[in-house]
């Protein structure tokens, strides 16, 4: 985003001033003549509450300089706005940049509405910042439907390039919260290609200086700087913004000075103030010496409380040496040992009480649930985890027990891996029943170039039932929560030593609202013969673990993971159909198809549009139909990928055969393509296609070519002479893998659309009508194709229609409400009602004809609505 000049910042709007913050006053400090941009570490936004945020940046015009801003105060102007560009500024105040604090600026800005996006941009002298994005809190006593946010943590700067928080700027989100890590204390060293770093920054941090240059090295990253800029953050701190494995007063077993007590707290206090200079931190934060408050609560109206711990100043040091890896240590288990300290762990109870939220989301610097490195007999573990502080660990999961927290979800950095595991009320049971879950994610860069799994996650999987997922890939967590589920997805990138990697979702894994545990949604490598694997698990894993069973999870001591199970019968099928224009981008769509496919759904579908409808903004924008197709072909493996329909005056027919084809290919088979005239005005006229008024007798000259190219004889050529198209000579390639592939013809008119499906369509769907009318039009298509000499039951006949089922009223009242429809009018005209309505409503079409169902899904964050549809109605089919 480019820098635009403020408005006239001075006495409009309420002036603030204060050292690093905002208070009233009338004072001004003129910035000094600098060389060059001071804002060259960016800008940031944090702590988001429903009435305001924190802002920050930091004056630095040579940020590896030290004092490069010299000695003076300078005064920072601010202004909040609407929009971004300023036209409509809610907000104007100005903080002063010290040197104590290295020129950085933390101010509050508070008046703000509550739950939307703000902009905000900084001045120093006649220096413009660059354009930040911000967003506040859900109100307090308000009911978000959703929250999207990333967790990171562990981004080393010599170990690999930013590409994470690239793909993490791209993320349709609504927070990023970091857990630690954000700089490393140790000597730099290098692994990224094409990087030399100078002598001054390569020793190891323990000073004041030394710090700032730690910060500077990552806060001068672009991607960094970006999704900065684009979200407000959460952040805490782990171990190594000090010392590796530092514990309260004690720092990390190593031959340093500093392992003496006055000379660790002075490093202590030059890091704690380092973090604040270099962080979107409120005055709460602020350190004094040896002491800082990064223990926080912040709200997300009645859906999610984020309770922010600190695992490193208060707890007791670790029991083996430096909290190596051990299996001689029964002292992790006394009473006095404590990773929080007893008044941060009572603070933490007490919010378990006082909190009205459906989730519970705790954000944790080392892993909480227990990690045995020994798959046999004896318990190998990190006494640096929560592993070395067991009395702590059972008083934190037994409060949330004991006050019926239904929904505990913990996310968790610091090891370099991803983990999806449940947590046990106390490890000790083997019996002790499952309280919450946690997921560990991975590190942005540090470790560099990752690995998706070695010997030692093989080890942690044998070694520890309740893990029930591992990988050592370098990336993040994305995390979006509604009433129902929470659904983490697994990002990684292949490399990071070298820029450029591009980032997929490894795995996805859901929490259901009120079953604690997790339940694996789909994994690419799980693809296969799931039942064998099963099988061959569960004589490993003894624990009980669910299982989904007609829509409710049940447990058994036999399958280690939710198995997903569709039965349905040969006469109807039932296929997805999604309308991405609504507002989609590919992982959504990936996502939805993924679990599509792992429910044994038949298809998944999806409209070609570009412009949204009705009363929907359409973000983050639309997709194309056949580039969205080409990803599904590589990225599913057995569902079938269509369109419903394709509009024909988006595309020349020659390269849609060539398109379709292809992505055929592509898929092994699997394609099919829904051809019809398109219809949409608005969206031919938004994006500059033609509209022409004779679509219909221009749809079936591209019939004609695009089946006429597929069926033409390797070695022959295709030739054809129309009102509106000519090919001469073409060769007719590429050939899709099937023979033929099946065309999907559809609509309401009597006379020419019945025709022309009897002449080049494999399907007729009949889209959003009655059994009756379908009926009366498949009756039509009949007649139609024994007019042409063709045998009617050759053609598939098919519905569309919209989807709303609901265990009972009040789900069915929910979901509606979400697609903005009204339950009487989805009754009426869809599928909508219990499983049991449905299936007597599908029955009304299977008695006319109907062989296959599109089930139109218009909320494709609701995957509990797939999973209700396979367990409750095609089992009953």
């Amino acid at each position: 985003m480019s820098r635009r000049q403020l408005l006239n910042i001075g006495t409009a709007g309420s002036a603030a001033l204060l050292v690093g913050t905002s208070a009233v006053s009338s004072s001004r400090f003129r910035a000094p003549r600098m060389s060059g941009d001071p804002f060259t570490l960016g800008v940031a936004s944090g702590d988001p509450t429903p009435d305001g945020v924190v802002l920050w940046t930091r004056l630095a015009p040579d940020p590896f300089a030290p004092g490069g801003m010299g000695m003076r105060p300078v005064t920072v102007e601010y202004e909040v706005a609407e929009d971004e560009r300023f036209a409509r500024v809610v907000r104007r105040g100005a903080a002063v940049a010290t040197r104590e604090l290295a020129h950085s600026v933390h101010p509050e800005v508070d008046g703000l509405a509550p739950d939307r996006w703000y902009y905000y941009r900084f001045r120093a002298g006649s220096a413009i910042s660059p354009v930040g994005r911000t967003r506040t809190a859900p109100a307090y006593d308000s009911h978000p439907d959703r929250l999207r946010f990333v967790f990171a943590s562990c981004h080393a700067w010599s170990d690999g390039y930013y590409t994470g928080y690239e793909h993490i700027a791209a993320e349709d989100i609504d927070l990023v919260v970091h857990l630690g890590d954000y700089v490393y204390e140790d000597a730099v060293s290098g692994r990224r290609t094409g990087r030399t770093v100078e002598s001054h920054l390569r020793p190891e941090a323990r000073d004041l200086a030394d710090y700032r240059l730690r910060y500077a090295l990552s806060k001068v990253e672009q991607p960094l700087q970006r999704a900065h800029a684009l979200f407000p953050w959460l952040v805490t701190m782990d171990d190594h913004e000090v010392d590796d494995n530092w514990a309260a007063g004690s720092s990390g077993i190593d031959a340093d000075i500093d392992i003496l007590p006055v000379v660790f707290r002075a490093r202590r206090a030059a890091a704690f103030r380092t973090m604040y200079e270099h962080q979107p931190l409120r005055l709460a934060q602020r350190p004094s010496g040896t002491h800082i408050h990064l223990h926080r609560r912040y709200h997300y109206g009645d859906l999610a409380d984020f309770t922010m711990l600190d695992t490193r100043r208060y707890r007791t040091r670790q029991s083996s040496l430096n909290g190596d890896i051990t299996t001689e240590r029964e002292d992790r288990t006394a009473a006095d040992r404590t990773i929080l300290g007893g008044a941060q762990r009572d603070w933490l109870v007490d919010g378990f009480a006082r909190s009205r939220a459906r989730w519970q989301i705790i954000g944790n610097q080392v892993p909480l649930g227990q990690t045995d490195h020994d798959p046999g007999p004896a318990t190998a573990v990190s006494t640096d985890a929560w592993d070395g502080y067991v009395a702590d660990r059972n008083a934190l999961l037994g409060a949330a027990t004991d006050r019926d927290v239904g929904n505990l979800v913990v996310i968790t950095g610091d090891r370099h891996e991803n983990y999806a595991c449940d947590l046990r009320r106390d490890y000790a049971d083997p019996d002790s029943p499952v309280v919450g879950t946690e997921f560990t994610g991975t590190s942005l860069t540090s470790g560099g170039d990752g690995v998706d799994i070695y010997d030692h996650g093989r080890r942690l999987l044998d070694a520890n039932p309740d893990l029930r997922f591992f990988n050592a890939q370098r990336g993040y967590v994305r995390v979006e929560v509604d009433r129902q589920l929470w659904r983490n997805d697994f990002r990684v990138v292949p490399y990071v030593e070298r820029p450029g990697a591009p980032v997929h979702t490894r795995a996805t894994y859901v929490v259901r609202d009120g079953i604690p545990g997790v339940v694996e949604a789909w994994r690419p490598d799980h693809s296969t013969d799931r039942d064998a694997e099963w099988r061959a698990t569960a004589e490993h894993r003894p624990p009980p673990h669910a299982r989904l069973r007609r829509g409710v999870i049940t447990w058994n001591t036999q399958i280690p993971r939710i198995r997903w199970r569709l039965c349905v019968s040969e006469s109807m099928k039932l296929r997805i159909f999604t309308e991405p224009q609504q507002g989609a981008n590919y992982d959504a769509l990936l996502t939805v198809a993924k679990t599509a496919e792992q429910l044994e759904f038949d298809a998944f579908f999806r409209s070609d549009h570009y412009l949204a409808m009705g009363d929907s903004d359409g973000l983050p924008g639309p997709t194309d139909a056949w580039i969205t197709l080409a990803g599904l072909a590589r990225d599913t493996e057995r569902i079938r990928l269509g369109t419903l329909v394709t509009a024909a005056t988006f595309r020349l027919p020659g390269p849609l055969a060539i398109q379709v084809a292809q992505v055929d290919q592509m898929s092994g088979g699997r394609v099919e393509l829904g051809l019809g005239s398109g219809w949409f005005a608005e969206e031919h006229a938004a994006y500059g296609i033609p509209f022409p008024a004779d679509k219909f007798a221009r749809l079936e000259e591209q019939l004609a070519i695009i089946t006429g190219l597929w069926s033409t004889k390797l070695g022959d050529t295709f030739d054809f002479d129309g009102k509106y198209y000519r090919l001469a000579d073409s060769p007719a390639l590429p050939k899709p893998a099937q023979d033929p592939i099946p065309v999907v013809i559809g609509g309401t008119g009597t006379t020419r659309t019945p025709a022309l499906a009897a002449e080049y369509a494999t399907e007729f769907n009949m889209p959003f009508s009655s059994a009756e009318d379908s009926a009366r039009q498949f009756e039509r298509v009949r007649a139609a194709a024994r007019a042409r000499g063709r045998r009617p039951e050759d053609l598939v006949y098919s519905n569309a229609l919209v989807a709303c089922v609901g265990a009972n009223d009040a789900d069915v009242a929910r979901r509606a409400e979400a697609i903005g429809r009204d339950v009487a009018e989805l009754k009426a005209n869809g599928l909508a009602g219990s499983p049991a309505e449905v299936v007597d409503r599908i029955g009304a079409y299977a008695a006319v004809g109907t062989s296959r169902i599109y089930l139109q899904i218009l909320d494709l964050h609701d995957l509990a609505h797939l999973e209700l549809i396979a367990s409750e109605v095609s089992s009953q089919l």
